[in-house]
């Protein structure tokens, strides 16, 4: 079959995908019959050229790669050693299932292969696309753009909805009218941040929460990233979303693959509330696992405004009585519990219960909450490390940086590089070992700075594997600690997305607790 077309929550998706030629979305919106003829929509979404233009039209594909001659956005940007970087993947093969398009291409001038996997869930209507890219030649590739896919955009869809915001006050919309040329957003912080989250909406000018038509669209990754909005002359419009990638971060040997974030986006033809109703429902059926789906969430207290770093354990346990006579359920132990950590200078990584606040350990403390009721959680901040720590001092080449450069203050902390599997060892062994040896349910897992220097030890950029690396660590610990509960918290909401809420199991919003200006969050 030339064209494949699936239907799911009244939206529609019908995708050319002739043997020989480049992929394509035909449409992407509201559903469509059964019966629709793809030729028509093939010519709807074509243009009649006109003078200075190319004699014939030239179709999008999903990778919008060099090889088509369509002078606009760039999805995929290769090469090796300068050569073979235009390439034009044709279909070779699909596999169709009732929600599904698995579309197999290739390109056998520059020996590269690309797969994408599109599926459309039939309740929520929540389209996920994942691409991999795959170096079939002899010679290393470079990669050095990847959008996992560039997804065309209705052109009457006027305005564009992006995010931005700052600690305390996170997700802040900014709406504008969509113009000729290129919207670009990117973040290189090391995570999500808090003014970059990777998403975007493309609506009608008269969408409102409660009407209109909208598209939406959000990058399942943790780490630095790229949201592209392309409004070319003819007028189409075409949203592509990937990892933003550093130097040399990507280089493929023969047999190699890089996999692209996944994209999840949604169409509604009812207003904003609509199209945000269905992302919640594809989070909790297809994200979150089912132990997380089918608990109630527990009443949540934490202790860090209270006493800060200075603990002390008849405080700790008058706290804890006055929050399980309110009803608090979950009882939280913040920062300060471990090392030398008096202050925010020192001890971070370090993660052995302190004999100086703790003689007795945490077991007495534990106890108390657990005989009150409460659930028992505890802070974990493991991809950060003090200068001031028995870790550093054994390991000052565990850190992320540069040596010909100083590192930029960040609350006095560094960057371990996870992705040193010593590295990342060293933090299971420790985190196993307050989870095992404690009957603690809940990790609130922070990350308080910005990754201002990702290089390893020997020079070469790791932000994309320090996000692996990152999600790694997390599923080795949820396998050996299936019933304890994870996190995500950054300095409040800097690393809120899917991709990391598919390693944890809640989002730590903002750290702003004022209930009125949460609303606005």
């Amino acid at each position: 079959m030339d064209n494949l077309i699936l239907h799911g929550g009244g939206a529609s998706l019908v995708v050319a995908v002739k043997l020989g030629a480049p992929p394509a979305i035909l449409h992407w919106g509201p559903g469509l019959p059964d019966d629709v003829d793809p030729k028509i929509l093939k010519a709807l979404a074509s243009h009649q050229g006109g003078p200075g233009s190319a004699d014939v039209f030239v179709d999008a594909s999903l990778a919008m790669e060099a090889g088509l001659g369509l002078l606009g956005p760039s999805g995929i940007v290769v090469h090796r050693a300068g050569q073979d970087w235009g390439s034009r993947f044709v279909v070779t093969d699909t596999a169709v299932a009732s929600d599904r398009i698995q579309i197999f291409c290739r390109d056998d001038h520059t020996k590269i292969g690309l797969n994408y996997d599109l599926r459309l869930d039939a309740v929520t209507g929540v389209l996920t696309v994942s691409s991999a890219l795959t170096n079939l030649g002899e010679v290393p590739l470079e990669v050095t753009e990847f959008a996992t896919a560039v997804l065309p955009i209705a052109n009457h869809m006027t305005d564009l909805i992006g995010f931005t915001g700052r600690w305390a006050l996170e997700f802040q919309r900014e709406r504008l009218k969509r113009f000729a040329g290129t919207y670009l957003r990117e973040s290189r912080r090391g995570r999500t941040s808090h003014d970059g989250l990777p998403a975007i909406i493309l609506c009608g000018g008269s969408t409102d929460e409660a009407q209109g038509e909208a598209y939406g669209l959000h990058l399942g990754w943790s780490g630095n990233h790229r949201i592209r909005v392309d409004s070319l002359h003819d007028g189409r419009v075409f949203a592509g979303l990937g990892a933003l990638l550093g130097p040399g971060e990507i280089r493929l040997e023969q047999g190699q693959t890089f996999d692209g974030p996944t994209i999840h986006a949604a169409y509604s033809r009812e207003g904003l509330s609509d199209l945000s109703q269905r992302f919640h429902a594809h989070v909790r059926s297809q994200i979150l696992r089912p132990e997380t789906r089918a608990k109630v969430r527990p009443v949540h207290y934490n202790t860090w405004e209270a006493v800060f770093f200075d603990h002390d354990l008849d405080r700790l346990k008058a706290i804890a009585d006055r929050a399980a006579a309110v009803g608090v359920e979950r009882f939280v132990l913040d920062d300060g519990w471990f090392g030398s950590r008096r202050d925010d200078t020192s001890g971070l990584g370090d993660w052995y219960v302190s004999a100086e606040v703790y003689p007795e350990g945490l077991k007495p403390l534990i106890d108390y909450v657990t005989g009150l009721g409460m659930e028992m959680g505890i802070w974990f901040e493991p991809e950060m490390v003090n200068p001031d720590s028995d870790l550093y001092r054994a390991h000052p080449d565990w850190v992320l940086g540069l040596a010909q450069v100083e590192q930029v203050p960040f609350r006095n902390q560094l960057v371990l590089d996870i992705s040193r599997p010593e590295v990342s060892d060293y933090l299971f062994e420790r985190i196993d070992a307050i989870l095992r040896d404690h009957d603690i349910g809940y990790v609130k897992w922070d990350m308080n700075r910005d990754i201002s220097h990702p290089g390893d030890h020997q020079g070469y950029q790791r932000s994309h594997a320090q996000v692996q690396a990152l999600y790694a660590l997390l599923e080795r610990l949820r396998v050996a600690h299936p019933r304890v509960e994870f996190e995500s918290c950054a300095s409040g909401g800097a690393r809120a997305d899917y991709g990391v809420l598919s390693y944890t199991d809640r989002i730590w919003t903002s750290d702003s607790n004022d209930a009125l200006a949460r609303q606005d969050i």
